[in-house]
């Protein structure tokens, strides 16, 4: 989901650019309608106070405002043809805003226009704005307060924005700065504004008094599950820097022949520490994109977007009390959130490795569900983000345990019969970084194992990717 907005009667609406659709869904995310412009892209959607329906579409002669009534059916719409604007304005690569008079703001992300249109698309005003320094990196997302303010999104930037809309310019009110890539903007019933910051997984509320303040503080997570994912060896907070990365290839973590790629290993742990974290499911907000605030009569409640494995809509009460949750994954047992590897034993039966449910799943050739085993912990039979999975001739079930640098091993119904590798008592790492390496470097072979073979002899294959090679095991020891 892109983009979203909420009308007077509850009822949502979801932009997603991929399927090329816009959904309407009731406030609890049963499917209404959904409507389609052939190849057209909608990239923004805006509902207005008498229920009209205003989607920014990108076709393949330019950007058009295409305004619909409740049902999706078009009113009229307005923009470019054939690639060409009116002389007087510019609605390519925009962001759209509706204010309470239906009166339609348009803002292109260069950062040097704000437009202002009548619902027909009549010009009414533009204003310059100050060009940013980067013509590429401009304005993401506007709203528009019930006192007619201007709020706009710098997402490269990291900044909010509050504007008057002053002539012949406009008047810088306010700004707000600290986050990490905002997104999107919305306001509730008393002119709160909310915005999510992305690359944070949080959402904010913005002070009239400048700075902000954080929407709901989230419950710790189970005591067990936390635990374990502090134990991961790999759970090291310290920012990567080159001076880490020397300290593990002296400690013989990493090979020195990927010190001319410092860079790409430096994104490598980035992206393995930022699913390590997504993983651990301490926040619901993993990178929240769109936010919308509305609902039937005196009802406020809070829809959410998050974008990466999650891919939902999820609602919560203004308060921040969740209450649902749609996506197009399931979350049921027998099903999986983000498969990585799949394998398939003598009797047809397929294995796949879930590396944010930590678990491992069990099918049918059909497709029908048998059973799943592992939940996130350091324990025999415990995962911290399982990833390679592969079956050997005896259709023994050999997993690779990349958090818990290991491989585990099982017989077909999931009963644990070794493993290989791994930390002994990893709660017990010390926190400090360089004593942790040290030790790890002492007390594991394999450092950020993802992937697993087997051949006819037993012997099994396992890709490292810090060490930059693959490590072959006999059934016991290491070769």
């Amino acid at each position: 989901p892109y983009d979203i907005a909420i009308d007077q009667l509850g009822s949502v609406y979801v932009v997603n650019q991929t399927t090329r659709q816009v959904k309407k869904l009731t406030a609890n995310g049963h499917f209404i309608r959904q409507w389609q412009f052939g190849n057209d892209t909608p990239t923004g959607i805006e509902v207005s106070k008498q229920n009209t329906v205003y989607v920014l579409y990108r076709t393949d002669s330019g950007h058009v405002v295409r305004v619909l009534n409740s049902a999706g059916e078009m009113i009229h719409q307005w923009g470019e043809s054939d690639g060409v604007s009116s002389p007087d304005y510019d609605i390519s690569d925009t962001t759209i805003g509706v204010d309470n008079n239906e009166n339609v703001y348009l803002v292109n992300r260069k950062g040097d226009t704000l437009q202002k249109f009548t619902s027909q698309g009549e010009l009414i005003e533009k204003w310059r704005l100050d060009r940013l320094p980067n013509e590429d990196a401009g304005h993401l997302n506007l709203a528009i307060n019930r006192d007619n303010e201007i709020y706009m999104v710098y997402q490269d930037y990291n900044r909010v924005a509050k504007y008057a809309l002053d002539k012949p310019e406009l008047r810088l009110i306010q700004e707000w700065k600290g986050f990490n890539s905002p997104r999107h903007l919305a306001f509730d019933r008393n002119g709160q504004a909310y915005v999510t910051d992305k690359e944070n997984h949080r959402i904010l509320k913005l002070l009239s008094e400048g700075g902000w303040e954080q929407w709901v503080s989230l419950e710790a997570q189970d005591e067990k599950i936390e635990k374990a994912f502090h134990s991961s060896p790999w759970a090291i907070s310290e920012e990567l820097n080159s001076d880490l990365v020397f300290l593990l290839m002296q400690n013989g973590i990493l090979s020195f022949d990927i010190l001319k790629e410092i860079k790409e290993f430096k994104k490598l742990f980035e992206l393995f520490s930022m699913l390590l974290t997504v993983s651990s499911a301490n926040n619901p907000f993993v990178f929240p994109r769109a936010i919308a605030i509305g609902g039937p009569g005196n009802t406020e409640n809070v829809y959410v977007t998050v974008s990466s494995i999650y891919d939902s809509v999820q609602k919560y009460t203004l308060e921040g009390q969740f209450l649902t949750e749609w996506s197009n994954r399931n979350t049921g047992k027998d099903s999986f959130y983000a498969p990585f590897d799949i394998a398939r034993d003598s009797q047809g039966y397929l294995y796949i490795t879930d590396i944010f449910k930590h678990r491992v799943f069990k099918f049918a050739s059909n497709g029908q569900f048998v059973k799943a085993w592992g939940q996130p912990g350091t324990a025999q039979g415990e995962f911290i983000m399982p990833t390679g999975i592969a079956v050997d001739n005896t259709d023994a079930i050999y997993v690779v345990d990349t958090g818990n640098l290991r491989v585990q091993k099982f017989d077909s119904e999931g009963r644990f019969l070794n493993q290989w590798q791994g930390i002994d008592n990893p709660d017990e790492l010390p926190s400090d970084t360089r004593e942790r390496i040290k030790l790890i470097a002492e007390k594991s072979t394999l450092f950020l194992p993802i992937d697993i073979a087997i051949d006819s002899q037993y012997h099994l294959y396992v890709t490292d990717l810090f060490g930059n090679n693959v490590k072959k095991f006999r059934s016991v020891t290491f070769i």
